[in-house]
């Protein structure tokens, strides 16, 4: 039961940092963007193509794949964050697709098969072998994403994201260059989806490109917009609810048994019962969302809405 709950804890903060990314983009810059988990999966294949192929220092990879994002976003901004709303949302929905299929068909990166055997992190020559370990690393680089969200947002930086994000035209008249601060909006908010990528990669051992597909960039929005866009506490909360919701569902047996063998609890309902409860897992969570975007549409911390 230990180990199941340092697995979950880990894969949350996983997503605690991609939502993070998301948010500077989307909640801090009213930017809308489809196709995020694109650069999450650069990140991932930069990392493991550097540690699994080439055997270099973890580390070294890992800060690769923040740049390698990184860089991918701002060539990606540079060209289309002139454009806005619809127009801006299906570019970037085409560039994740693209990235999926471009990842498919190169045979250097395993194609559709994926990178297997990817090694365990070395950090200071020790080895993180258990998922206790694991857990102390990619916390601490969720706490490192946090504080950097914070600073970043609470500076010069950040007043001049959040007045692109309400009044793009006036933030201009004010002598602000929203190109350039979209731009570094994006490089930033890639380059953190890209580390969250690596760590991805390096405690799962294995990755392939429909990881990283539509599906995990609506997942990472939903958790943003849950959250409540423009909320650093919200991209957290919104992170740890939307993922392990679902996986209460699924283990809901599980963590009955354990209860009723472990804490002599009693309950009304039976096993079986429990287990018919857990089918229905995607409908329990799909209704928890819509009830909680009916009751409150900004999400569960945020004050703004993209219009």
């Amino acid at each position: 039961m230990i180990d199941l709950i340092l697995h979950l804890l880990l894969f949350a903060s996983i997503y605690v940092v991609l939502t993070l990314s998301l948010n500077l983009i989307i909640g801090f810059t009213g930017q809308v963007s489809l196709g995020h988990a694109a650069f999450f999966g650069i990140g991932a294949y930069m990392g493991s193509v550097m540690v699994t192929y080439m055997d270099l220092p973890y580390i070294l990879s890992f800060f690769a794949a923040f740049c390698a994002a990184g860089i991918v976003g701002v060539l990606l901004g540079i060209p289309t964050l002139r454009l806005k709303d619809d127009y801006l949302a299906i570019v970037t929905l085409g560039f994740g697709v693209i990235v999926t299929i471009v990842i498919l068909n190169i045979d250097y990166l395993g194609g559709p098969d994926g990178i297997f055997g990817i090694p365990s992190p070395v950090i200071a020559g020790n080895k993180l072998a258990t998922k206790l370990e694991f857990f102390i690393f990619n916390w601490s680089v969720m706490a490192v994403t946090i504080l950097f969200m914070y600073r970043i947002t609470r500076s010069r930086v950040g007043r001049a994201l959040k007045a692109i994000r309400d009044d793009e035209v006036t933030a201009q008249v004010m002598g602000i260059n929203t190109t350039k601060y979209k731009i570094l909006a994006f490089g930033l908010g890639a380059a953190f989806a890209g580390a969250a990528g690596s760590l991805y990669g390096s405690y799962i051992h294995y990755i392939q490109p429909h990881d990283f597909g539509l599906s995990a960039s609506i997942l990472v929005l939903c958790m943003v917009v849950i959250g409540g866009m423009g909320s650093i506490p919200g991209s957290i909360i919104g992170a740890f609810l939307l993922f392990l919701l679902p996986e209460f569902f699924r283990y809901l047996p599980t963590i009955y048994k354990f209860a009723a063998e472990h804490l002599n609890l009693t309950f009304v309902a039976d096993y079986q019962n429990i287990s018919a409860i857990a089918d229905y897992q995607n409908l329990m969570y799909g209704a928890a969302l819509v009830l909680l975007l009916i009751v409150r549409p900004q999400g569960l911390m945020g004050k703004y809405r993209v219009k």
